[in-house]
Parts: C-alpha cells; sequence; structure tokens
C-alpha cells in the first residue's frame, strides 16, 4: 500500500468511522460518544483479514476444528474488542466495516500539502535522532568489521574468493501447492521459494510485494 496511500487509508477511515457511530449512537442511545483509537483498530483488523494469507491452514487444532495461524491474531483483537463491552465493540466493528469500505478508495491520494505538513511535524516532534550511545556503537561494528578483513588478508594479501553457495533444495511439492491456491503461478511460486531458501512466510511476502 505504501505510506502515502496508508495515510489516505487513515484518514478516510477516521472520517467515515466517526460519522457511523455519530449516527449510531445518536439513532439508538441519543447520545455521542468519543471511542478513542477503537476504529482504526478495526480497520487495520480488515487490512489484516483482506490482504494477510493464511499460511498454515492447519496449524492447531481445538476439539477436532483446525485453525490457522491467524486464529492468534483474531484472538488478541477479540479480547481488544470486548475489553470494555459495548462501547468498545461497536467501535472496532464500525472501523472494521469502514476500512473494508475505503481500502480500495486509499487509492485516491491527499494533497501533497497533508503529507509536506506531515513530515514536517513528524520530523520536529515525533521523530527524535539517534542517542549518541547508538551511533557510537554502530561506528564501532563498522570499526570492527575493518579490522576483521584487515586481519583476514594480512600484509595487504588478497583474500582468496569464498566458496560459492550451494544451492538451495528443491521446493517440497505441498508448499508448491500452498502458495499456488493463493492465486500465484507456479513458475512466480518456485522461482520466489528458490530464492527464499524455501521459507514459506518470505516467499509469499516476495510474490505480494
Amino acid at each position: 500500500m505504501g505510506s502515502r496511500r496508508f495515510g489516505a487509508f487513515v484518514v478516510y477511515i477516521s472520517i467515515l468511522s466517526t460519522i457511523l457511530e455519530l449516527v449510531f449512537f445518536n439513532i439508538f442511545f441519543d447520545i455521542e460518544r468519543y471511542s478513542g483509537p477503537y476504529p482504526q483498530l478495526g480497520a487495520v483488523l480488515a487490512l489484516y483479514h483482506k490482504f494477510t494469507p493464511r499460511l498454515h491452514p492447519k496449524f492447531f487444532g481445538i476439539l477436532g476444528y483446525d485453525f490457522s495461524e491467524k486464529s492468534l491474531t483474531y484472538g488478541l483483537c477479540a479480547q481488544v474488542m470486548f475489553a470494555g463491552g459495548f462501547s468498545t465493540f461497536v467501535p472496532v466493528m464500525i472501523g472494521f466495516l469502514s476500512g473494508l469500505c475505503c481500502v480500495n478508495f486509499s487509492a485516491n491520494e491527499l494533497p501533497s500539502i497533508v503529507y509536506s505538513l506531515a513530515g514536517i511535524i513528524g520530523k520536529g516532534i515525533i521523530i527524535d535522532e539517534a542517542p549518541a550511545i547508538m551511533m557510537a556503537r554502530s561506528v564501532q561494528r563498522g570499526a570492527g568489521g575493518n579490522r576483521q578483513r584487515r586481519a583476514a588478508a594480512p600484509n595487504g594479501g588478497v583474500r582468496a574468493p569464498a566458496a560459492p553457495r550451494p544451492p538451495p533444495p528443491p521446493p517440497p511439492e505441498e508448499t508448491i501447492a500452498l502458495l499456488t491456491s493463493m492465486g500465484f503461478e507456479r513458475e512466480a511460486v518456485i522461482r520466489a521459494l528458490q530464492q527464499t531458501d524455501n521459507n514459506v512466510e518470505a516467499a509469499a511476502n516476495r510474490l505480494m510485494g
């Protein structure tokens, strides 16, 4: 999505969820409520639900029912959703519905001046410079790497070339079938698995990117 589209997405869902909350609570309770960041949490959950694939459909099982690794995230979100009862459940669900509605509309980015102002505010207020001790450590690591390289080639000699890395084993057929079931082409799946040493999650991220 990128930072610009995600910023537009947050603005759009904030406006839409605020309107829906005001309408909902005024119709059913005749009050106005401010729910904090719960609509935004629901909108991010909508992105997770829509775009994050299930890499392990049988991650664990309970009473004969199989659950994927995404169930863990849904469980944590349910804890947050029901933490305050009705006052947190409704805003999260409104944010979830707003996220599904605005996910395609976020292709319409905000005016460039908005991003410029946000960048100025972020650099001046939110983002701090790295502490001096962290910078010193990074310099030390760089110096240590130079010393190691000099030690590996004493007297100015030329270092021997590193041995070529052996090719990774061929991807398992069940791994290929898992990724192709998500809609990716078989050749692209095999290439991504070979480039990531048959790591399913890294290959899925590469394919989606």
